[in-house]
């Protein structure tokens, strides 16, 4: 009868918790404060990549690449290189073939395509040992 008493006491308490958080997710609230986001807080890697990604496009750098006899392929040893960083090839996992450069905890990747926009570029604060980034882990 203990039992009885107990389980009822626990699914009540599980059944008001749940009408509560169905109260705070109509209203837009949480009892949880979200995570803070490291790269909204570092203006350095804000920087540092966005004129990354503008230096990247605008295509200045690759020139003498592209106009060499015969064009040379863009790779990761002639990638351009920002201050601070090397880049190497990733050769496994959802990024193969990409180009990955650390720095600290900063780490961007390069995944190289040909198209309009040959280039895809992905950023993040590394908060793992392994150095990847958080979308890089495997499932």
């Amino acid at each position: 009868m203990v039992y009885l008493y107990a389980g009822l006491g626990a699914m009540m308490l599980s059944g008001i918790m749940a009408i509560f958080e169905m109260g705070l997710a109509v209203t837009g609230q949480s009892l949880l404060r979200p995570p803070e986001d490291v790269y909204s807080a570092d203006i350095v890697a804000k920087n540092l990549d966005k004129s990354f990604i503008q230096n990247l496009y605008d295509g200045e750098w690759e020139k003498d690449f592209k106009n060499a006899t015969p064009p040379v392929a863009i790779s990761c040893t002639n990638l351009l290189e920002p201050e601070g960083y090397s880049w190497k090839l990733l050769e496994t996992g959802f990024f193969k073939g990409s180009c990955a450069a650390n720095n600290a905890n900063h780490r961007i990747l390069v995944e190289l395509s040909s198209g309009v926009f040959a280039y895809r570029v992905y950023s993040c604060f590394v908060e793992s040992d392994n150095g990847k980034c958080s979308f890089e882990q495997e499932v």
